[in-house]
């Protein structure tokens, strides 16, 4: 009898002590820290932000921006590659850091080392100049540049990132030397061409707000069409360069480290699609001059692997 209520009472205490945990162990149970390669303030930034507090919402968890700014958007795609796949850590993706640094530099990672989750906007990109510059059009820039070798000066987000490379592309399409200065994000490259520190800045769509104060004015548009709000401002492709890829502003999401257990990236998912599809996300973007593009997970992965597969050609043939 002593036994058995023995027994009992170890039974009991174990199912008071498994209850608690079985019962808080669904996911998420604690905050998930969300990593952005790059300064606050830049439209990836904000992007990451606006998801963020969708997302807490559905999930009923905090979801928390942690800027890990540096080397092209890499060193916080080192960190997600590193962290434990449970969902705790999550990262916003662009096009830089995952299909051009890992061909320029070691960066410790390759896009297989990821869980996509969703593909969420696509975004303009443009080489812009101050207004009160003398150039009035990437010709008459370049033709400067040519005349003045070394005088002009670039600003983009970090050695790799694709507004350097395709910079880097122009120069020796050119024949000219444009010398990139890298900064930690947009907003400090902004800073600089305001400031007179550079001539020229290569920038994602936060250049629009400050190109509508008349500011900045864009000379040429890094995507594939030209900008609705500016229609007269031509792609680099209808100014000759064919060779340079852009289908890089396309390339936008989210991910988590490789190996998520499958009922947490189902979870994941849902939750991506929900928030990328809400009316708060679209406004956001709206005032980023972004454009929503939902893309699940595996749709938006084989885009990341072809964009890579796509990058690394074209800086093979561009010498680069």
């Amino acid at each position: 009898m002593e036994r058995r209520r023995w027994i009992g009472v170890v039974l009991a205490a174990a199912a008071a002590a498994m209850g608690p945990a079985h019962a808080q162990g669904g996911f998420p149970n604690k905050e998930i820290q969300l990593l952005v390669g790059f300064a606050p303030g830049g439209s990836e930034d904000l992007r990451a932000r606006g998801i963020a507090q969708k997302l807490s919402k559905i999930l009923g968890q905090s979801v928390v921006v942690v800027n890990r700014a540096g080397a092209s958007g890499a060193i916080a795609l080192q960190q997600l590659a590193k962290a434990p796949p449970d969902g705790y850590t999550l990262g916003s993706v662009s096009a830089s850091p995952m299909a051009f640094s890992p061909h320029l530099q070691q960066v410790g990672y390759t896009p297989g080392d990821f869980t996509y989750l969703a593909g969420s906007a696509t975004q303009p990109f443009c080489i812009c100049v101050r207004q009160d510059a003398q150039w009035k059009s990437m010709a008459e820039l370049l033709d400067y540049a040519k005349k003045n070798p070394g005088k002009l000066s670039y600003a983009h987000p970090g050695t790799g990132h694709q507004s350097h490379v395709i910079v880097e592309a122009v120069n020796k399409a050119a024949g000219v030397k444009l010398a990139g200065i890298p900064y930690k994000g947009d907003a400090d490259s902004i800073t600089a061409l305001l400031g007179g520190h550079v001539e020229i800045a290569s920038l994602a769509s936060t250049f629009v707000p400050h190109a509508r104060a008349g500011k900045l004015r864009p000379l040429a548009m890094i995507g594939e069409t030209r900008l609705k709000l500016y229609p007269d401002v031509p792609t680099l492709k209808e100014l000759g360069f064919t060779q340079v890829n852009l289908k890089a502003p396309a390339v936008l999401g989210y991910a988590a480290p490789r190996g998520l257990p499958a009922d947490v990236q189902r979870k994941l998912e849902g939750a991506f699609a929900e928030a990328i599809r809400s009316q708060e996300f679209a406004e956001l973007l709206a005032k980023l001059d972004n454009e929503p593009y939902y893309r699940d997970g595996a749709t938006f992965a084989a885009q990341v692997n072809e964009l890579y597969t796509d990058v690394g050609k074209m800086l093979k043939e561009l010498g680069l």
